[in-house]
């Protein structure tokens, strides 16, 4: 378990540096995490729309710094809105190379 605030760079970077330092690779990276649209308007810490900060800022920061830790062969897969995987419904994600 690791601890990531995808509405703060900081955290993004600390959390993408102990990765990269440790350099496991990954089989699938999931960018699920977000907050839906009717939250209350706020801001990130680096003064970005929440919103706006956290579900697009917070993973393209988080998945371009890793992305040389995604193994060969290996899937980044991308939900447009959090939703919850099961075994089922995760089999059925589209994804650039197809289904899972």
């Amino acid at each position: 378990m690791v601890a990531l605030d995808l509405a703060s760079l900081a955290s993004v970077a600390r959390l993408c540096d102990k990765l990269l330092k440790k350099g496991e690779l990954f089989d699938v990276i999931i960018a699920n995490a977000g907050r839906d649209g009717h939250s209350v308007l706020g801001h990130t810490t680096d003064g970005f729309e929440t919103q706006f900060g956290t579900n697009h800022l917070g993973h393209f920061a988080f998945i371009n710094r890793i992305a040389s830790l995604i193994r060969t062969g290996g899937r980044l897969i991308t939900c447009p809105l959090p939703v919850t995987a099961t075994p089922t419904s995760i089999s059925r994600i589209p994804t650039l190379n197809g289904p899972l």
